[in-house]
């Protein structure tokens, strides 16, 4: 299990003011899936729903790199995705220098990263309220010092192969042109049904 993802739901300690209407029930995003981003910024005179698309395509972007963060820690883009300061790039960067220290790798094709987002709120012209309803079902091996992950063995030490299904509320901000995490909240945690139902057909 990517363990971090989904914030702080359940490695590391984990409320809106103008909201949007809720929009249509978005399909479900796998984290592999290329996204484009948005053109809009965050400026007074930037539609509501320019602004709402941007954060959509940032937000889905900065999940993409996570998952690459799992593959190669010692690589992550933690400034591309986090803002400055904040307590979410304190976290992903101790998470992946613990990581990379650790030997501890996620394999490309081996579980995944399904998330879906419920409602995204704009609560200042630089600031804005996302929340996920994700199922994480990527194993973390201990693939050693090796740089990427062409030194799995047949039998690989699996380190968490555990599924989590959770809510999370995540606060983002405008900075250098994109929405960045700040910090994540995991409202809800279960890892014995899919929160979700992206398994329900």
């Amino acid at each position: 299990m990517l363990c971090g993802l989904v914030a702080v739901v359940g490695c590391a300690p984990h409320t809106s003011d103008v909201a949007w209407p809720d929009p249509p029930t978005p399909p479900v995003i796998v984290a592999s899936t290329t996204t484009t981003p948005g053109s809009a910024d965050a400026s007074d005179d930037a539609s509501p729903a320019s602004v709402r698309e941007q954060i959509i395509a940032d937000f889905s972007q900065a999940i993409e790199e996570r998952q690459r963060c799992g593959r190669a820690p010692q690589r992550c883009a933690i400034q591309r995705i986090t803002a400055r300061s904040s307590e979410y790039r304190a976290f992903l960067t101790a998470l992946m220098a613990e990581r990379a220290a650790a030997g501890f790798r996620a394999v490309e094709g081996v579980g995944d990263f399904r998330f879906r987002i419920e409602s995204v709120e704009l609560t200042d012209v630089d600031a804005a309220v996302v929340h996920t309803c994700s199922r994480d079902s990527v194993v973390l091996f201990d693939l050693g010092q090796g740089d990427d992950t062409t030194d799995v063995t047949t039998r690989p030490i699996v380190v968490d192969d555990s599924i989590v299904s959770a809510r999370t509320r995540w606060e983002l901000a405008f900075e250098d042109g994109r929405w960045k995490w700040v910090l994540a909240r995991g409202m809800e945690r279960n890892m014995e049904e899919d929160l979700c139902g992206f398994d329900v057909r």
